[in-house]
């Protein structure tokens, strides 16, 4: 081996095992401070990426967790609520069961009746409560929170409905319009109004005169007569009754509870009918299976005959549905815009609680499309004005009848035609219709046969139709968002249908209000009493409009059918507990005790809920613990392991600087050689 001087070839060998040994004992302290087993992304970039995406499913897992607490927590305060709402209904069940002792004499019973009325404002408060400025009951909506931290499975419905469905709150609004514009009255020819509001008993009389007339307000003008009428049913008690002007001048009287109100005329003031005073109550629904039920739309859920399902279109509007198919509509899977284009749906009004057809006026062009033949790629297209389906021709489906209800589908939800024209089906005829009456569209279709079969779509029929409406009948008129009952052509209620041109028609339609009746809105019928054309009444269950002038003693209504017709209505079925107007008597114990079993429902599937919860919740920490476990392995350090290998790597880095200095100190032989 040779002696030099400028190479020394093992100091720089052993220069190179004391950094490699420096750089090792670095990394080891630094996993040992940290207690991290990643310092460096560059050490596992593989195991790098999954332990991110393992921190990030930690903390959706924590979030989660936090949810599902919530949603326990908020069924905590609604299952209180609920028990306490038990608690009320089981001392007014008792209540009722005690005012019907024969002993009991009628102070008695009205004292039973002050606290039933007590805790009916309990029900109110209760129904009231929220959580976090959540309601915890609404019956239209429902909640949903997702117990999976991935976002979207393990939706659970959180339910708000059950109980308050039944004991639903309702807002009377009746309304009595005088038939013309107010007439001024004075001294001689003036009018006296005689309001009672039988629920609680409470009258008062009211003279439109000029003031010469004792006890008479100032009628010289409508802004007086409102005034004096207000002034004075406020002074003798009434709240629940006020007057105000129309648009065109009419004299409105509006309550929030039941109430009547008689005119006696003196002088030849408005001779003809004094005020004209006329009901103008709220009216109700059309149903075909007895009293419709309400749901909000799941795509999953089966739906029947007569049921209203509410939902919001893809464009944000809240729009509602009546199923008129006999058939069962089975869960779709579908969207509620798809739902809507069923031919076995019918629109309603778009308020949350709908129960009224919406009225189409005028005549309408109807094209029949008749589709025969195809089979497997076959395809159809219709083009309206023009326009062809924006998605394309619609492939054959299964058969004619499947294929045609696909076309009503995607013609439906099309942005452009559907704003020409209604497409619905019968067997293989495509129907469709103008959106708008008295405008006319052209259409066309096209089948192209792929080998499947020999396909056609032929226009057969186009013609005109005038929309029409059974006597009885309740419609919604979207243009003022009021209700209406039909009259029929001749306006007796006499004929099957009507065909006006418009909703405010008053020979034809009578005019209900802008919200919807129960039952309790309306006087119950009494044999004793004389009735008017256009009178409603509710008898077993129903409502009932007189076609006539009706004598007392005439017969009920479900007997006396020739003066009498019973409205197409969805009213509820019993008297609102929470409407402070009905007292002890206007409910039995079978009331009640159906009050109570329906409390018991609703909390029997709160305790579900949180039962289903809970069982998330226990997942969702399984989980955690099992993703914390992988995570660790990923990224903390063995400390025990790592220890050894610390030790063996400061060794290292001691014996290899001090074979370095050795190495360095070799080069001193030749130094010596050289004196």
């Amino acid at each position: 081996m040779s002696l030099v001087i400028n190479t020394n070839s093992i100091a720089t060998v052993a220069n190179r095992n004391l950094v490699h040994n420096q750089t090792n004992l670095n990394k080891s302290l630094a996993r040992l401070s940290s207690g991290s087993k990643l310092i460096d992304p560059t050490e596992d970039v593989g195991g790098l990426a999954v332990l991110t995406k393992f921190q990030a499913a930690i903390h959706r897992n924590i979030r989660a967790q936090q949810n599902v607490q919530n949603a326990i927590s908020y069924l905590q305060v609604q299952d209180g609520a609920i028990e306490n709402a038990i608690s009320v209904l089981d001392r007014m069940s008792e209540l009722k069961t005690m005012s019907l002792d024969p002993t009991k004499n009628s102070l008695d019973i009205a004292v039973y009746d002050n606290e039933f009325g007590e805790l009916q404002k309990q029900l109110s408060d209760i129904y009231k409560e929220d959580f976090n400025e959540i309601a915890l009951f609404d019956d239209d909506e429902n909640l949903i929170t997702i117990s999976n931290e991935n976002g979207s499975d393990g939706a659970v419905t959180i339910s708000r409905s059950g109980l308050f469905d039944e004991l639903s709150e309702t807002e009377l609004n009746q309304q009595v319009i005088t038939s013309d514009a107010f007439v001024a009255t004075d001294g001689s020819n003036y009018t006296t109004l005689d309001f009672t509001t039988p629920t609680f008993g409470r009258s008062a009389t009211v003279i439109l005169a000029d003031g010469a007339v004792p006890g008479s307000v100032n009628g010289s003008d409508i802004t007086s007569a409102i005034k004096g009428i207000n002034d004075a049913l406020a002074a003798a008690g009434i709240a629940s009754i006020s007057a105000s002007e129309s648009s065109d001048g009419k004299l409105v009287i509006t309550g929030s509870e039941t109430f009547t109100i008689a005119e006696t005329i003196n002088g030849t003031y408005n001779s003809s009918a004094g005020l004209g005073l006329g009901d103008d109550v709220v009216g109700t629904a059309k149903t075909y299976n007895g009293v419709a039920q309400t749901y909000s739309y799941d795509s999953v859920a089966n739906y029947n005959e007569g049921d209203v399902v509410t939902g919001t279109r893809a464009d944000g509007t809240q729009e509602a549905y009546l199923i008129t198919g006999a058939a069962t509509i089975t869960g779709t899977g579908k969207s509620f815009d798809e739902f809507a284009a069923l031919s076995t749906t019918t629109r309603l009004n778009n308020s949350l609680n709908p129960r009224a057809q919406v009225f189409r006026d005028g005549v309408s062009q109807v094209d029949t499309i008749t589709l025969t033949g195809g089979g497997g790629a076959d395809t159809f297209d219709i083009t309206v004005d023009g326009n062809s389906l924006t998605g394309g021709p619609v492939v054959f489906d299964t058969d004619i009848a499947t294929t045609v209800t696909n076309l009503v589908t995607a013609i439906n939800l099309d942005a452009t035609l559907s704003t020409i024209v209604t497409a619905s089906n019968s067997g293989a005829d495509l129907i469709l219709t103008a959106v708008n009456s008295g405008t006319a569209f052209l259409a066309s279709s096209t089948a192209t046969n792929n080998g499947g079969g020999a396909a056609t779509a032929d226009v057969t029929t186009t013609s005109n139709v005038t929309r029409s409406y059974a006597a009885g009948a309740v419609v919604y008129d979207d243009s003022n968002g009021r209700f209406y009952l039909t009259r029929g052509a001749a306006g007796d209620y006499s004929n099957a249908s009507t065909t006006a041109a418009s909703a405010s028609s008053t020979s034809e339609f009578l005019s209900l209000g802008t919200s919807l009746p129960s039952l309790t809105e309306y006087e119950a019928y009494d044999s004793t009493k004389d009735y008017g054309m256009d009178d409603i009444v509710s008898y077993d269950g129903n409502l009932y409009v007189a076609n006539k002038a009706i004598s007392n003693g005439a017969g009920a209504p479900i007997m006396n059918t020739n003066d009498w017709v019973r409205l197409n209505v969805a009213v509820s079925g019993k008297n609102s507990l929470l409407n402070e107007g009905n007292g002890i008597t206007d409910f039995s114990v079978a009331d009640l005790k159906d009050f109570i079993q329906t409390a018991a429902t609703t909390r029997s599937i709160n305790g579900a809920q949180q039962q289903r919860l809970s069982t998330s919740l226990e997942l969702l920490q399984t989980n955690h613990t099992n993703l914390v476990a992988a995570n660790s392995r990923l990224a903390d350090v063995d400390v025990a392991s790592e220890s050894t290998i610390f030790a063996k790597n400061n060794i290292l880095v001691q014996a290899s600087a001090s074979m370095l200095s050795q190495a360095n100190a070799s080069l001193g032989i030749a130094l010596s050689l050289l004196q």
